[in-house]
């Protein structure tokens, strides 16, 4: 599928070119944004980064909330895994790969780039520890308390300071509804009890919650389903 999405999308850029080109002439119209919305909402994420360096329009079009939904509704659920290959974690290399349900033997797994993720988490030896709507969450194992979050499709990233103490972790990445915002859960675990703080995506400052829990949270090595 995405060699056949690269046999098609040099063709599909010139026929844009030049439907703007004849548009000069005054004989027809472009194609409208919400059209090469839906076309590109359709294609696998990594067609979709190579389409967002077409030109600066693609690469607008592609980085609005309402395309980053649609393209989340209509993608194949894959499964992403983080081979945690030493030799290649020290020389800071991240070895990230997707597993293609479905596809051909000999295609079920392909390799990630993950350039960008290693110049935004360099240095840091990254953990990929949840992931939720295509966000991905990675922990620095080298920096205690910080944790980067990574759009693939996007390259959009940023960085959290986790609160207070280093010996808690981040136990619930999740999507509110009502407010769209991304949140993330952290827990430590105090004489009191466990408290939980809570950070939105975008505002980096966590916020205390006022009731304290008696119970163990469930470790932060787990599985991701449906993230």
């Amino acid at each position: 599928m995405f060699l056949q999405c690269f046999k098609w999308i040099p063709h599909f850029c010139h026929q844009l070119v030049w439907l703007v080109a004849i548009r000069e002439k005054g004989f027809v119209k472009p194609l409208p944004d919400d059209i090469i919305i839906d076309i590109l909402s359709r294609l696998p994420a990594e067609c979709v980064l190579e389409c967002r360096k077409v030109c600066r329009m693609w690469l607008a079009l592609t980085s609005t909330p309402h395309f980053i939904e649609m393209h989340l509704k209509r993608a194949t659920p894959e499964i992403f895994v983080h081979c945690l290959y030493y030799p290649n974690w020290v020389k800071d290399e991240l070895d990230l790969f997707i597993f293609y349900e479905g596809a051909k033997k000999g295609k079920m797994i392909k390799k990630m780039r993950a350039g960008s993720i290693m110049y935004f988490l360099k240095g840091q030896r990254p953990v990929l520890i949840g992931s939720c709507n295509g966000l991905l969450l990675f922990v620095s194992r080298s920096q205690k308390r910080t944790y980067g979050i990574c759009n693939p499709v996007t390259r959009q990233r940023v960085h959290l300071i986790a609160p207070k103490s280093s010996s808690g972790f981040i136990c619930g990445f999740f999507f509110h509804s009502p407010t769209k915002e991304f949140r993330l859960l952290y827990v430590v675990w105090e004489s009191i009890g466990f408290v939980y703080f809570i950070c939105t995506l975008g505002d980096k400052s966590w916020r205390r919650l006022a009731t304290v829990f008696p119970y163990e949270p469930y470790g932060e090595w787990s599985s991701i389903l449906d993230g």
